[in-house]
């Protein structure tokens, strides 16, 4: 499958694709699907790395969530959200 010129430009720059697990306060497994510009990649990881406790909607100052949910997600899981998201 080709990527369409609309969805190159949203991948390039350096762009990139990150998958995070952590735990919500309940306790409760979660895991989130971010695109992340490549112009935002490095602000992001230090606000992730300097930020112990944080909402996930805060994370959208950064990017775009492509998934969120409770538990964990295969990689299959993965491969096939980034295909709906930008290959269809």
């Amino acid at each position: 499958m080709a990527l369409t010129f609309q969805q190159k430009l949203i991948l390039e720059d350096g762009s990139a694709v990150l998958y995070h697990e952590g735990n919500l306060q309940s306790g409760e497994k979660f895991h989130i699907l971010i695109l992340i510009p490549g112009k935002n990649i490095e602000s992001y990881f230090h606000y992730i790395a300097t930020k112990a406790d944080f909402a996930v909607r805060e994370l959208e100052a950064y990017g775009r969530i492509l998934h969120c949910d409770k538990g964990s997600m295969t990689e299959p899981e993965m491969k096939n959200c980034v295909k709906e998201k930008f290959l269809n």
